[in-house]
């Protein structure tokens, strides 16, 4: 998907991570051949989670090259030299939602998740307040969503607080008119969902 970073998951923390030294190349069916930039930043959750922002363009293929001892975890060892290819897909390979945001307050700020049929989130979107917004690169298949409101807008769940009397953020699961949890998207479709927070919350 390239609306979203890359992400790494390692099995402990690092005591290294040399992002200089990660090359990521692409290039088109016409064998153009460019060294593309990369920012790195460590997961805000997990500390063996990173992610790697790139611009990623729809139908490239890329490669990316991590060499010999540019990461160690928390012993001291070392990677070996690793080469990953990359495919960035097609739009028409996803489906399109456009999602109209009713919220509670017009300043009121939203997290949404998009899960698959496992639970696992295919799409975060953040910062969504008032209005349609349009969101690409939905796989198909069943899906549920689950709403956040983002009472202090820092673009996650927070949990309460017992010594600051603050409760936890609220969560809630997006049902249709019918309650109905799961929808089903499909390849190369558009379709629209309304999220009255008023209704949820």
């Amino acid at each position: 998907n390239p609306e979203q970073d890359l992400e790494f998951e390692f099995p402990t923390p690092l005591s290294k991570f040399d992002s200089l030294a990660f090359e990521l190349r692409s290039w088109s069916d016409k064998r153009d051949t460019v060294r593309e930039s990369v920012t790195f930043k460590p997961d805000s959750l997990s500390p063996r989670k990173w992610r790697m922002h790139s611009r990623w363009e729809a139908g490239r293929n890329y490669q990316l090259y991590i060499p010999t001892d540019a990461l160690a975890d928390i012993t001291g060892e070392g990677n070996d030299s690793l080469q990953i290819n990359l495919t960035v897909s097609d739009k028409e390979k996803y489906a399109t939602m456009m999602l109209n945001v009713v919220p509670r307050l017009e300043s009121a700020r939203y997290i949404v998740q998009i899960l698959n049929e496992n639970g696992g989130t295919v799409r975060e979107l953040r910062d969504l307040g008032a209005g349609t917004h349009k969101v690409e690169y939905i796989p198909a298949g069943d899906m549920r969503m689950r709403i956040i409101e983002d009472v202090n807008a820092n673009g996650q769940w927070d949990a309460g607080n017992l010594v600051e009397r603050r409760q936890g953020e609220r969560s809630e699961m997006y049902k249709n008119e019918k309650e109905e949890e799961i929808f089903t998207t499909k390849t190369g479709w558009e379709f629209d969902i309304t999220l009255d927070m008023n209704r949820m919350f």
